[in-house]
């Protein structure tokens, strides 16, 4: 007792526990409790007797809220009741001391003025800031809301609050929720509850404040009809914060379809989305879809049991397609019990086979299955609808979900997939040592996988399996084998199986524990999903062309080479002044050593910027120099455009009137070299900065040029794109096209009995006529194309070869201008993606425009490739031995 004759009980809130407050610090000493009694005892015996107030009418499940749970205490249950028991006196006490209420006594208020029995409902106190209040299938029904949210009120550090299946209503709900409004929750979870339009309209105010945390909201079978789901999602398009939004098991239909793919257009921030089990058909599928087709940022999605297939249009399965096709950030789709027929499952297939990001994806329900590569296989009637009764969802469900082959859904995540190691070792594994040699997994169904060989000779295939038992065996075009090096295991019964032209009777097989890198949503394997065999095998009789460039048609191209470099390099530096600022011999050598090092870089560098002035001869102007040097950040407190000026006219004003070649109004190639080194020197050795030119071009070069230089290398697009098998064949099966427009377009410019050439402006012709200007390709990028084919000349002053293209560099040429172009088919056919296509397939959508300003007998005469013309291209008859 103190003074006032009131108990010292724990009364005020957490915030205040810290205070120097006699009544916070004082023990708790209980009236109930005889000095004999232990309070533990004691709290046993009065919570039995007291029961039917403290006990919760369920247990706690399993599958709620990811946090820790509120657990209650003995003793924090007897505080709780002696704070009911004791309230008349606590709250005179609290009033009188200007004491603000703790979260309990808040909440008992309440529950004494509607004259209800007390129940904790999360507000027993433990020690400490609480985060957690998970009061599930508490049963708390709208006439406790009122006073639950008066408790919670009080509580300032809640953090996670599950209110999952506690029956409220919209009263109840929005009650609750408006009291969260200054709270830090960050995982609201509602489900199981009628809330309606109301507690959403107090849910769009949390999330529209720019201070809200909160970042999981679970509205799962909350009654949400479409007008709520229209209202949150508009919210949600500038929201950033919200990462996990689960919005299962409503009513939410086609209507809502628009809203949510304008989310999903707009919001980059959410990570899971749940809409399984609603009313969702194929428009609305199709509106959603689009949404994602746009989304960066979504990583697992759940719309299983939504009934989206069986459309008789099929543009809806389609649109799925397209939209996997595309999207680069989805990993895990749970498609499962859509009903989509045969053909709808083909087309989404056929598209999903070009992603490779998305991990996991179940299709239950549909007709079709997927592969362990994740591939969608169409296949008669609806894969697992004999067991839909046991259905699991996918998102959100056990980590592992079966144990038994006949249930695994070849999903790398929720199985959890191990990337594994397999190896082939001539000599040690058997005797085989001739490529082609196989991997044959049972979860592929022992269907053949092609193994690399490595430089030393080992046959290696790195792949993702299930957990568990891997069984396996390896093969030739002929036979199959068994490791010397693994365990052996046989089976109950042989099995039969094709390897090669062969039906043979497999008995024992390789069985090994999957061992490796466990897939990890967050950070995944290397290994990717849906990547083709890399094998193909001939036809009998037939055997593969080793294709190299000189059996191409890139065989009469001269690339760089360092002896070409280096005769460009003295021949432009003997062309320059540089030895008139730069005296001393050792130094002038210091400085060549520095420019010959970068040369390569500065030349593919001038042929760049020289094609964007647009003019007839190649040169740097004024504006293009002042640009580059800007890029390269270069003017600054030691170097300005005014002292630009300057090198520019030391460099540019007296032009060789021999050097016919030389624009005289711009920097050619050798003025380029120069008006660099005068702007090192004028930068650093005039300032003081350096000793010498030499290390004043070597630390321009560093920190400023080079970085810069090396973007317009035009040697990376030749060698990675343009240099291949695929495109050589698609220039071979379209050589008339070639040969014919080559001859048209060129001999503007070449003398009488001299061999033809295709001039600048030839090439620019040819380009407009065919209609090859786009968005992306306008007369600045044909000149590029047509500087960066040309093969590099030694001489660019006296000579003009620069300027006279051949056929080989015409083709190369062309190739550019079709990949920086992007046309579509001629025909109208939709693809997606254009830009992403490689080479080939860029080039055989632009031959149908150039074969349109052929002449009438070639337009007339020719015939467009087919898989059989490449094929005899890549193949001849075996010779005989």
């Amino acid at each position: 007792m103190d003074s006032t004759g009131l108990l010292r009980l724990p009364l005020i809130s957490r915030s205040q526990r810290n205070s120097s407050s006699t009544a916070a610090t004082t023990p708790l000493r209980s009236p109930f409790l005889s000095p004999a009694q232990s309070p533990s005892n004691h709290a046993a015996q009065l919570e039995k007797k007291l029961g039917k107030y403290l006990k919760k009418k369920t247990n706690h499940r399993s599958g709620s809220i990811d946090l820790a749970c509120f657990h209650e205490e003995p003793n924090k249950r007897l505080n709780f009741f002696n704070s009911y028991k004791n309230l008349p006196k606590l709250s005179q006490r609290n009033q009188y001391n200007h004491i603000e209420n703790s979260s309990n006594i808040a909440y008992l208020e309440e529950i004494d003025k509607v004259r209800l029995n007390p129940k904790p409902f999360g507000m027993i106190q433990k020690e400490g800031l609480e985060t957690t209040i998970d009061i599930h299938m508490y049963s708390m029904g709208d006439k406790y809301a009122e006073a639950f949210s008066t408790g919670l009120d009080k509580l300032k550090s809640v953090e996670a609050l599950n209110l999952k299946g506690n029956g409220l209503s919209q009263k109840g709900a929005t009650k609750i929720i408006s009291n969260l409004g200054t709270k830090k929750v960050k995982n609201l979870n509602l489900a199981d509850n009628k809330i309606g339009e109301k507690s959403i309209e107090k849910l769009i105010e949390i999330l529209s404040n720019h201070h809200s945390v909160l970042k999981q909201l679970n509205l799962e079978n909350t009654k949400l009809t479409d007008k709520p789901v229209i209202m949150l999602c508009q919210c949600l398009t500038e929201n950033k914060v919200l990462t996990k939004l689960n919005l299962a098991k409503n009513n939410i239909s086609d209507i809502s379809a628009k809203s949510i793919a304008e989310m999903l257009s707009y919001n980059n921030w959410i990570r899971f989305l749940d809409l399984h089990w609603n009313k969702i058909r194929g428009p609305g599928a199709k509106e959603i879809f689009e949404g994602i087709e746009s989304n960066d940022g979504l990583k697992h999605l759940d719309l299983s049991w939504n009934a989206m297939g069986s459309n008789q249009d099929l543009e809806i399965s389609q649109k799925v397609g397209s939209a996997l096709k595309k999207n680069r950030a989805l990993i895990h789709l749970d498609l499962s019990y859509n009903y989509f027929t045969m053909k709808e499952c083909e087309i989404i297939g056929e598209e999903l086979k070009y992603n490779h990001t998305l991990l996991g994806i179940h299709m239950l329900g549909n007709s079709c299955k997927v592969t362990s590569r994740g591939f969608i296989v169409p296949t008669e009637g609806q894969s697992g609808i004999e067991r839909a009764h046991f259905f699991q969802r996918a998102i959100g469900a056990s980590p592992r979900a079966s144990e038994h082959p006949e249930e695994n859904l070849n999903c790398w995540i929720c199985e959890k997939w191990v990337e594994m190691i397999f190896k082939w070792t001539p000599g040690v594994s058997g005797d085989a040592d001739t490529d082609p040699i196989f991997l044959n997994l049972e979860c592929d169904e022992y269907e053949q996988d092609y193994m690399e060989k490595n430089e030393k000779g080992t046959f290696i295939a790195v792949r993702a399996v299930p957990h568990g038992k891997i069984n396996f065996f390896f093969s030739t075009l002929k036979e199959h084998m068994l490791s010397k090096e693994i365990d052996t295991h046989t089976l109950d019964e042989p099995i039969e199986i094709s390897v090669g032209k062969n039906n043979i009777e497999i008995s024992a097989v390789n069985t090994k524990n999957a061992e490796g890198i466990e897939m990890d949503p967050k950070n995944p394997f290397d290994t990717l999903p849906r990547m083709h065999n890399k094998y193909q095998r001939p036809s009998a009789g037939l055997e593969r062309i080793q294709w190299s460039v000189p059996i191409s048609l890139f065989k009469d191209y001269k690339f760089d080479t360092d002896e070409l470099m280096l005769d460009g390099f003295e021949f432009d530096y003997k062309h320059t002044r540089i030895n008139n600022f730069v005296k001393k011999p050792e130094e002038q050598e210091l400085v060549k050593a520095v420019l010959r090092k970068v040369y390569r870089n500065f030349r593919e560098s001038y042929k760049y910027i020289s094609a964007i002035g647009g003019n007839d001869v190649f040169c740097i102007g004024s504006n293009l120099l002042t640009d580059f040097l800007n890029q390269c950040s270069m003017f600054d407190e030691y170097f300005s455009i005014s002292d630009l000026g300057v090198n520019w006219n030391s460099t540019n004003s007296q032009p060789d009137k021999n050097q016919i070649y030389n624009a005289g109004n711009g920097l050619c190639r050798y003025e380029f070299m120069e008006v660099l080194v005068r702007i090192a020197n004028d930068k650093y050795v005039r300032n003081k900065l350096v000793e010498n030119v030499a290390e004043a071009v070597k630390k321009m070069m560093e920190n400023h040029i080079y970085p810069v230089f090396s973007q317009y290398d035009s040697n990376k697009w030749r060698f990675e794109r343009y240099v291949c098998e695929d495109v050589d064949l698609c220039l071979k099966c379209h050589r008339l096209i070639l040969d014919t427009l080559y001859k048209r377009y060129s001999g503007k410019k070449t003398l009488p009995g001299k061999k033809p050439f295709m001039c600048l402006d030839e090439f620019r012709s040819l380009c407009t006529d065919a209609n090859l200007i786009s968005d992306t390709f306008a007369t600045r990028e044909i000149d590029i194309c047509y500087s960066q084919s040309m093969m590099t000349q030694v001489d660019e002053l006296y000579k003009s070869r620069h300027m006279e293209m051949s056929f080989v560099e015409f083709l190369e040429a062309i190739c550019r201008a079709a990949d920086l172009s992007n046309l579509p088919k001629i025909t109208g056919e939709l693809q997606e993606n254009i830009k992403d296509l490689p080479l080939k397939a860029k080039l055989e959508n632009t031959f149908p425009y150039l074969l349109k300003i052929c002449p009438f007998s070639v337009r007339d005469s020719f015939v467009f490739p087919t898989e059989d013309t490449y094929f005899n291209l890549m193949y001849r008859p075996k010779c005989e031995d």
